[in-house]
């Protein structure tokens, strides 16, 4: 049989994936018990059943009537239903068979994409949803792309809520907080996606004019189109022809080389990243059921890959991805909010090099902020809170109450608008700011920012036509900012927070929500780093001009190129500029130093790498960065930390300068030399040494911090005592998702810690009461493992039954009092005394 003349449409039937037969009713497995609909639209309920079978469904007082086609395939529509928290049955019935849903609510409905994997952060603390919250998980196992779209039918996933269920803490917050406004029942699916170009349906790509190359692409993969057919037919002609070859090859009694046909029209296989791969697999088994809006979460995917951050076309994409999931879903109005992109939680640049792309991410953050304004779509900014999940989820709930269901208050931060150039100043207005602006405060994790009333704006530079940034002066005039340097005369463009890790940016509205970062010029982001690389082989003099200019990059790659003109080049020149009234200069000098005696790229396994031989030379650059250590600028203190972390020298007095930089008022500081202790130090005791400093002097003043706090301890658990006090203390003070990455290194560390007795430290009796204190708030993926393989003894139940009473008591207290986030903290504590009462029912079972 010659299979080169095999019909196009047989061929096309064979390389479709087609579901088999039904064996009865089925219903799309996104239909479960326990679900939501949504109200007051038209909701559509499908399956598969026999060809030409009648199918009925049932609900709310509707029948609606389908009958199946001749793939099997049918459809109903329910008509507008108000919002009911009545459980109530949703029957699909036919001639083959029945199926049932039980406990069926109608109110709010929204998708929660997430674009990677839900870190750490957004899943130890769990969130106990209220009564009306249900949540739907589907993160898509192993394999989350496909070729071609995939339907799913009669595999229904279980809708929460289930007090064993691990759910991420963005959708639960936010599902609650909407319940509680709204007064409704609230679903959430939560759906692990991919990039843009590979969630985006083929139709959001024919929405956009620029993007319409990739969805003609996209339709050569199907023969069902127009395009497709004319693609498959050139594959057919190229397989006979490669046939043809060979079979005279074979004829002749040639030698016949191995060749790969002809590849079928369609995405590379195994590849996640090509477009629509990810929506067919993961969102198209959803279409089209009926939702309100859809949340975009970055999470922490993508931290390293280039075509993440630096996609020129990213704000297009941005908006075909919207456009297309109004297509699928028939929702013209669908709301559609996303985070704008944050500092990983864990960087070093001096250990990854490049492969992060610093000035990339301030790029990518520029292009998102590009998409808006788009209708009924925001962008919630989340660099102030370091990923806190409580509130990326308030924000998220506070743009969809006011743009979704126009409960007024402030859905966003102030945006950049447009500039005034008035001489040698220049006036910024913004978007989103008629309730006024301020200097604001983070006073803790977790906590809204206060306002600052006499501390400076942090993060505006200004430049003229020469392109070159400097620190410039900011100050609020009514719901404007003016921003002026004496070292740009005639202004051109200013800066905000354009930079890797903005952190410490302070300009709020008085709603309490953070301005976007922003610029208002469109010149390259890197291109400053791209003239130190012009600069690095003329006079060293042309460096130290770059050292001042205040962004994070252009500082170090002009202290490495300056460095690398060796000592007696470079430290004359460093010496001087480190004496230098401006502060930016110092910074670069201090960075220069650091550079300058940088002990060499680290080995791969940096914690074994040797700390670097004090010289006299390498004394004296430590001794002018420790004074630097002690300066007013938090700018400066952080600097010192850095090129203590190019040094890599240690000793017990670089040792007590980084400790107490550890516990500095200023966040970036603290991070910076928490993230010196883990990447430079080796000793055990330098290390939990300033470990336990965090932990104990600035506990809860920034996630990033605690986190390496309880990293470092988490490590070094074996090579000496571990501090069970300032452990315990720690635990014990913690609040709703202020512990994050802490909490997970610190329970992993207690699970395998043993005490002097030989028995697990989560039985210690110093931990029992913290370990049962983070049970009640609900950190179950870590402690929750712990608690019941290690502590369900027979000796524990009177701690269980104690605590019990102690959140039977605070649960009424609550309900009396009714403090700001009672509802939230009486569910948590009613979650924690069922789980108690199983665990002293546990204990107390006859061991086999």
């Amino acid at each position: 049989m010659d299979r080169s003349n095999i019909p196009l449409a047989a061929l096309a039937a064979a390389c479709l994936v087609l579901a088999p037969p039904a064996a009865g009713v089925e219903v799309a497995s996104v239909f479960g018990s326990k679900m939501v609909l949504q109200r007051d639209v038209p909701v559509p309920v499908w399956g598969k059943a026999e060809p030409g079978e009648k199918i009925t469904v049932t609900f709310a007082g509707q029948s609606r009537s389908a009958v199946a086609d001749r793939a099997g395939r049918w459809s109903v529509t329910m008509g507008r239903m108000p919002a009911s928290d009545r459980p109530r049955a949703l029957t699909v019935k036919g001639a083959s068979g029945t199926v049932t849903f039980e406990n069926v609510l109608v109110g709010e409905v929204w998708l929660v994409l997430c674009a990677g994997p839900v870190g750490k952060q957004y899943t130890t603390e769990g969130p106990v949803p209220s009564v009306n919250t249900r949540v739907l998980a589907l993160d898509g196992g192993r394999s989350n792309h496909s070729p071609a779209p995939q339907e799913s039918y009669g595999r229904s996933s279980p809708w929460g809520p289930d007090r064993r269920q691990a759910f991420d803490v963005v959708s639960i917050p936010f599902a609650n907080r909407l319940n509680e406004v709204l007064g409704v029942p609230v679903g959430m699916i939560r759906v692990r996606v991919g990039d843009l170009e590979a969630t985006t349906p083929r139709e959001g790509f024919a929405a956009v004019p620029s993007l319409r190359e990739i969805a003609a692409r996209v339709e050569t993969w199907s023969p069902a189109t127009p395009r497709g057919r004319k693609a498959f037919m050139q594959w057919l002609r190229d397989m006979k022809r490669w046939r043809q070859a060979l079979d005279r090859k074979l004829a002749g009694g040639g030698a016949v080389e191995p060749t790969q046909p002809p590849r079928v029209p369609g995405p590379l296989p195994d590849d996640p990243a090509q477009p629509t791969v990810v929506y067919n697999r993961q969102l198209h088994p959803l279409v089209p059921f009926a939702v309100r809006g859809a949340l975009h979460l970055h999470a922490e995917g993508h931290t390293g890959d280039p075509r993440y951050t630096t996609d020129p076309r990213y704000a297009d994409k941005m908006r075909a991805l919207i456009a297309g999931l109004r297509a699928v879903f028939r929702r013209a109005d669908l709301a559609f909010a996303f985070s704008q992109r944050g500092v990983p939680s864990i960087y070093h640049k001096h250990t990854l090099g490049e492969e992060l792309r610093f000035n990339a991410w301030a790029g990518h953050r520029d292009r998102q902020r590009a998409v808006l304004p788009h209708a009924r779509t925001g962008m919630v900014v989340t660099l102030d809170v370091e990923n806190h999940p409580g509130l990326v989820a308030e924000r998220f709930a506070r743009w969809a109450l006011a743009e979704a269901y126009g409960k007024g208050g402030a859905s966003s931060g102030p945006i950049y608008r447009r500039r005034r150039v008035q001489g040698g100043r220049v006036v910024l207005e913004f978007d989103h700011a008629e309730g006024g602006l301020m200097v604001a405060g983070i006073p803790a994790v977790g906590r809204p920012p206060v306002e600052r009333t006499n501390a400076p704006l942090r993060f505006f530079a200004l430049a003229g036509e020469d392109r070159i940034f400097h620190r410039a002066q900011a100050r609020i005039e009514g719901n404007t900012v003016v921003v002026r340097s004496n070292k740009v005369p005639r202004p051109v463009a200013v800066r905000y927070a354009c930079r890797f890790d903005p952190r410490g940016m302070n300009l709020y509205s008085r709603a309490g929500l953070p301005a976007c970062p922003f610029r208002t010029d469109d010149w390259p982001i890197g291109e400053l780093e791209a003239e130190v690389e012009r600069r690095k082989t003329d006079r060293p003099e042309a460096l130290v001009a770059m050292l001042g200019y205040p962004a994070e990059l252009h500082a170090h790659a002009a202290a490495s190129a300056l460095a690398a003109k060796g000592e007696a080049t470079a430290l004359p020149l460093i010496e001087r500029l480190a004496e230098s009234s401006d502060p930016d200069r110092r910074c670069g000098a201090v960075r220069a130093l650091g550079y300058l005696y940088w002990m060499g790229p680290v080995p791969r396994n940096y914690y074994n790498a040797e700390p670097q031989t004090i010289t006299p030379a390498v004394s004296r650059a430590i001794d002018r960065i420790a004074r630097a250590a002690e300066g007013p600028d938090p700018l400066l203190r952080r600097a010192a930390a850095e090129a203590l972390s190019l040094i890599g020298a240690e000793s017990e007095g670089v040792f007590r300068v980084v400790q107490k930089l550890a516990v500095d008022d200023d966040a970036l500081v603290r991070t910076a030399a928490a993230r010196l202790s883990k990447y430079r130090f080796n000793s055990h005791a330098h290390n939990t040494g300033i470990a336990y400093a965090i932990l104990k002097d600035r506990p809860f003043g920034d996630r990033t911090s605690a986190a390496l706090a309880g990293n470092l301890l988490n490590h070094y658990r074996l090579k000496g005592p571990i501090d069970m006090t300032v452990v315990s203390r720690f635990l014990s003070q913690l609040g709703p998702g202020q512990g994050g990455g802490a909490v997970s290194s610190l329970g992993d560390m207690l699970r395998r810690v043993k005490t002097a007795e030989g028995l697990p430290s989560l039985n210690d009796p110093r931990v029992l009461p913290a370990v049962l204190h983070l049970y009640a708030l609900g950190y179950r993926n870590y402690m929750l493992y712990g608690v019941e393989r290690w502590i369900t003894r027979t000796e524990n139940v009177p701690a269980f039954r104690g605590k019990v009473r102690e959140l039977t008591s605070e649960i009424g207290r609550l309900r009396r009092s009714r403090p700001a986030g009672w509802t939230d903290r009486s569910r948590r504590y009613a979650d924690a005394i069922a789980g108690l009462e199983d665990l002293i029912e546990q204990s107390q079972r006859p061991r086999k």
